[in-house]
């Protein structure tokens, strides 16, 4: 059976802390709030389903990206050009090529 609960004081329904906890069995996950660069280029297959996996990720943990065409961007260009998708957190690549569902929930589970 699985519980989730807040950790923190909820205020109007909300949490007021950056994460949240989890049961499954016996052990604890928590997940922090992220913000993400999510390195892209247009018509790029796994690129697009990279996003929708962040979507539907976005739905259930406090994720945030912000979206960098790598056309538009010289030194991007230059850096993943051979790597995109690109999801990088505080300027460390954390994950490229085939990102899923599982990927991303890694990232964020401590």
């Amino acid at each position: 059976m699985q519980f989730i609960r807040f950790a923190g004081q909820l205020i109007n329904g909300f949490a007021q802390t950056p994460f949240l906890l989890y049961d499954i069995g016996r052990k604890t996950y928590g997940v922090m709030h992220m913000k993400f660069t999510f390195y892209t280029r247009p018509n790029c297959g796994l690129c697009e389903e990279a996003e929708r996996m962040l979507r539907l990720v976005a739905e259930d943990h406090p994720i945030e990206w912000q979206t960098v065409n790598i056309e538009e961007d010289e030194r991007a260009h230059e850096k993943y050009m051979l790597m995109i998708p690109v999801l990088e957190h505080n300027g460390s690549v954390l994950k490229y090529g085939n990102i899923g569902y599982i990927d991303i929930l890694e990232i964020i589970e401590y």
